[in-house]
């Protein structure tokens, strides 16, 4: 089954848990002004209850092999974000997924963003054997397509008027992509043994 863990460059990358439920809350709270343009999940006041059924969701499609979602820490504890590897972009069984991510509003603007998706790739690429791994984000989010180009995803082109989730229009969206056969890890850190 997937590796749950993966330690790299100061982040801890884990699938989600019971009783992470507190954090992503709060992580929502402080960052809706950060995440309104982009994600249409983003809500001012989060419930906690709510909440720590996600979190329990979450873990439960890891654990049934439909969807791996990651949360995002410092070793210390504190939780910065969160991603994934999902089936979006082909499936596991072909060996690529699309990496998903958002970033709490305290830790943005900080390189989070770049050395947490460096991880993904390197735990991607590593212990979970995929060979494709793509990024999409919307034209106008400067900051995503930034976080892309410095972890060493290729431009492949761009998905014009797709359907918006966040304000029901149409936009542009980005698609990046790296193939284990040729992505570098601009760090020169190594991949993780499969496990």
């Amino acid at each position: 089954m997937w590796s749950t863990r993966y330690e790299s460059d100061g982040l801890v990358l884990r699938a989600w848990e019971p009783g992470d439920g507190p954090a992503l809350t709060a992580a929502k709270r402080a960052s809706y002004e950060h995440l309104k343009p982009w994600m249409p999940w983003a809500e001012a006041d989060p419930d906690e209850v709510a909440e720590e059924k996600r979190v329990r969701l979450f873990a439960g499609k890891w654990l049934i092999g439909e969807d791996a979602l990651v949360s995002l820490w410092t070793p210390d504890g504190t939780f910065l974000g969160g991603s994934g590897f999902h089936p979006r972009d082909g499936d596991y069984e072909t060996r690529q997924a699309e990496i998903g991510m958002w970033i709490a509003g305290p830790a943005a603007g900080q390189g989070v963003g770049t050395r947490a998706l460096r991880a993904m790739l390197r735990w991607g690429f590593g212990s979970w054997g995929f060979l494709r791994l793509s990024w999409i984000c919307n034209s106008a989010n400067l900051g995503s397509r930034r976080v892309a180009e410095k972890a060493g995803m290729l431009l492949e082109g761009t998905r014009r008027g797709t359907y918006d989730d966040v304000t029901k229009g149409r936009r542009d969206e980005l698609l990046f992509a790296a193939l284990a056969s040729e992505w570098r890890d601009p760090e020169g850190l190594p991949l993780p043994e499969p496990a």
